[in-house]
């Protein structure tokens, strides 16, 4: 796809393909690196699979933004077994069933892959891009790869999750890419322990500005909006509603918190998808079962973050498996919260235990509750902690040093004599 000349800039595709209903940490890291990327060199083109919120914002950020639809796949399998029972049917020919998987197999592997492939292949000829970035996982989606193989274009997958096993197709595919982009440490680790290939493997934090995220209402207007008394001990809770991410441990915690300090509250913010509908109501049974119904306020998913965390004196960071990274960790410590974390994950290297904040054993309501009332009890120690929290934040999570890495990254694969040399010290392994 790359004309060859050095004069026109690089055209790169960023691919968003989450599709579960949630905006997470992967669109707000790809917005900040769009809103900061040399656009001199470099020309945005952002595919999502799905409309969201934020679509604006990549617009004024210098980005075309695409819209791209997915046929669904389909389960006839499972329609004919219906059928069966409703219409008394005890079998169904054996011809008949092996006609109707392989037809079920052939459908959706031409309209699920093959034409999706079809459709990324057009885009890239149409765009004469010169890089695909694909902003979520290495494990999807795949079209893309395979458009980019037959149009000779470069992918870089960042990779955000720590999956515990990946697929045979996954592994086919990753090799042909020409880098993989880990937001950690313990990212990274986990791929090389599933035998990916190391030479490809290039750790960039995520960054955050500590100036963008800053609170633009007083903290006696959003406390009253919430309907809190000023004389209330905020803590919260900031993340997407999932089982995993360990909301139950906080209401569990909360119990034992107010034994000292009954006039706690606690937010628990964040967007709860369809398939974790579940999870909520467990948690507001879990709150009417320990009578926390006066204490815990879910926010539901909410644009002013930074003014619900700058209402908590504590903000804590619960999941019970190793998190990726763990963006709200930044955000607690650019308004110079001190944080709790769990120990396992990404939050190892974010969070220095003792200095800018206090690491508990995930899935442990006792010790949790102990961290918090630590904090809630001494004003100084939690200041001390959020203020060296921010002088982290500045020194070491930027979105300056992820934009540099980045575009190094970009220089490195596309060769052009205009891009600046990549950058040491990017986290090969």
């Amino acid at each position: 796809m790359n004309d060859g000349t050095s004069s026109r800039k690089r055209k790169i595709i960023y691919v968003e393909s989450n599709v579960d209903g949630t905006v997470g940490g992967s669109y707000f890291s790809l917005l900040f690196l769009i809103e900061a990327l040399n656009k001199s060199i470099y020309e945005p083109v952002v595919v999502f699979y799905r409309d969201n919120h934020l679509i604006p914002c990549y617009r004024k950020a210098g980005a075309r933004v695409y819209l791209f639809c997915r046929c669904k796949p389909i389960k006839l399998g499972c329609a004919l077994a219906g059928s069966e029972r409703r219409s008394g049917l005890r079998l169904v020919s054996a011809v008949f069933r092996l006609c109707s998987q392989v037809f079920q197999k052939t459908f959706n592997y031409l309209f699920t892959f093959l034409y999706p492939s079809l459709k990324c292949w057009f885009i890239l000829r149409r765009e004469r891009a010169d890089l695909v970035h694909l902003n979520n996982t290495l494990c999807r989606p795949h079209e893309w790869m395979l458009a980019a193989l037959f149009s000779g274009t470069r992918v870089v997958a960042h990779e955000r999750g720590i999956n515990q096993q990946f697929s045979k197709q996954a592994v086919f595919w990753a090799r042909r890419l020409s880098a993989i982009v880990c937001i950690s440490d313990a990212v990274k680790l986990n791929l090389i322990r599933a035998g990916f290939p190391k030479d490809k493997l290039v750790r960039i934090y995520n960054g955050l500005e500590a100036e963008k995220f800053s609170a633009s209402k007083r903290r006696n207007v959003v406390l009253r909006e919430l309907g809190i008394g000023d004389g209330s001990q905020i803590i919260g809770v900031v993340g997407n509603i999932k089982q995993w991410k360990g909301q139950e441990v906080v209401i569990r915690a909360l119990k034992r918190i107010r034994d000292t300090f009954p006039n706690v509250k606690c937010l628990i913010v964040g967007h709860v998808a369809s398939a974790d509908q579940w999870y909520l109501e467990f948690l507001k049974a879990l709150i009417r079962d320990g009578a926390l119904e006066d204490a815990v306020i879910f926010t539901g998913p909410r644009k002013d973050v930074a003014d619900l965390v700058n209402c908590m004196r504590v903000l804590i960071h619960s999941s019970v498996e190793p998190e990726p990274f763990g963006r709200v960790l930044l955000e607690g410590m650019a308004l110079k919260r001190p944080v709790i974390s769990t120990r396992i994950g990404a939050p190892l290297e974010i969070v220095v235990d003792g200095r800018t904040g206090i690491l508990v054993a995930p899935g442990d309501p006792e010790e949790l509750a102990e961290a918090v009332v630590t904090l809630l009890s001494d004003r100084a120690l939690a200041e001390r902690m959020g203020a060296a929290g921010y002088e982290r934040l500045v020194s070491e999570f930027t979105v300056k040093r992820n934009v540099e890495l980045t575009e190094s990254l970009y220089a490195g694969l596309l060769g052009s004599k205009d891009q600046k040399t990549p950058v040491s010290g990017c986290g090969k392994v």
